[in-house]
């Protein structure tokens, strides 16, 4: 619906926000982010081979790739990131413009992908910052294929956050000015 819509856009320009900070914060040391980033995508391929073995030919789609997604250290030669905001992230992080690793700008909820396209899917903490993510969910299950694995995370927060956050959410609802930016989508 309407609201939906646009906490999602509010939330697009919080992310691009947040990502140009962090885009300039480690700015000058991309060198170590790059290790971090390499050590994650092991960690997370090294869960999913213990499910079943990553074959060189899998066909990988990272849902939500952001500026450091696991798929720009996957590896592999059928390999995809997505994002809406791919075009802007691809001008602030230097090692997106040098991967091989393409990304598409999309939205999770509208997959330009046919069905049963992708052995491995990943999502690392992007549901929470989506239009509809039940839709997202609804398309990673349309494009991966039988038998496919879906590696999905989602960060969760202490229980007073949640309960500040619904108390925000009533405050927004009755109309209440103020805005407090972590609990704003």
């Amino acid at each position: 619906d309407a609201v939906d819509v646009r906490r999602a856009q509010r939330a697009r320009v919080r992310q691009l926000d947040y990502m140009c900070r962090f885009a300039s914060e480690w700015s000058g040391r991309e060198d170590e982010l790059t290790a971090s980033m390499v050590e994650k995508a092991r960690n997370v391929r090294s869960r999913i081979d213990a499910i079943r073995p990553v074959r060189p030919d899998d066909r990988v789609l990272e849902v939500g790739s952001g500026g450091c997604g696991i798929i720009f250290n996957w590896g592999g030669e059928q390999v995809l990131g997505i994002d809406p905001l791919a075009d802007e992230l691809r001008s602030l992080f230097p090692w997106q413009r040098s991967s091989p690793v393409p990304t598409l700008t999309a939205d999770g909820e509208r997959l330009p992908f046919a069905d049963a396209s992708f052995e491995i899917v990943l999502s690392d903490n992007v549901v929470d910052h989506a239009e509809s993510p039940r839709r997202i969910l609804e398309e990673v299950a349309r494009v991966l294929s039988p038998g496919g694995l879906f590696y999905f995370t989602v960060h969760v927060h202490h229980p007073v956050y949640h309960l500040s956050s619904v108390v925000y959410g009533l405050w927004r609802r009755l109309g209440l000015p103020g805005e407090v930016t972590p609990f704003a989508d």
